[in-house]
């Protein structure tokens, strides 16, 4: 079921039933885009066309942004609670840990990600390589086929919006992971802003 905001289809869920969505992502044959928008993203598409296009054709959309769920209370159909991109993230990492599941994360300054990917691995989640934020088109297409030859389950992004969105929803189809997530600026690890 969804729920509208501004021209912005939200999927109804829950913290427990958003994990639960993701955890079956991982087992289907599938390429699916998680998308965890914010008051500001929303905003940011009301006036970018294909930025709305990319978010409400995403196979999972989350109100991640308390005004989300207050303005969800104008609609018939409302959001039950926040749900958090960075502690659905964490979730899903600790899901994973121990389990033949890899992850890529791309995004951040330089050593950002890797530092991040450390920190994941020191939990006992599988990497499958890493990546700045940092590129021109040369190394856009370097770290396209990187990922695409590492084929991790789960690609993270942190690359500030809209450009995640737009590079998530150019490479999904393209990408062996089974999900995409976009993730807005969040810090993965204590001390550092990233994913």
């Amino acid at each position: 079921m969804k729920t509208k905001i501004l021209g912005i289809k939200f999927d109804v869920c829950d913290n427990v039933s958003a994990l639960e969505t993701l955890i079956s992502y991982l087992y289907s044959t599938e390429n699916h885009l998680l998308i965890t928008p914010n008051p500001e993203i929303v905003l940011e598409a009301n006036n970018d066309r294909e930025l709305s296009h990319i978010i409400n054709k995403a196979d999972l959309v989350i109100p991640d942004g308390i005004g989300i769920i207050w303005a969800s209370r104008l609609n018939k159909i409302k959001l039950p609670e926040r749900v958090a991109g960075y502690d659905l993230i964490q979730n899903l990492l600790d899901y994973v840990k121990d389990k033949n599941f890899s992850v890529y994360f791309w995004g951040g300054a330089e050593g950002v990600a890797r530092e991040a990917a450390r920190r994941a691995g020191g939990r006992g989640v599988k990497i499958a390589g890493t990546a700045s934020g940092y590129f021109d088109a040369q190394k856009e297409t370097e770290i396209a086929a990187e990922i695409v030859r590492l084929k991790p389950n789960i690609v993270l992004l942190g690359l500030g919006y809209p450009k995640q969105e737009k590079l998530a929803h150019k490479y999904k189809d393209l990408f062996p992971a089974q999900i995409i997530i976009k993730v807005f600026k969040e810090k993965l690890y204590e001390g550092k802003k990233s994913f």
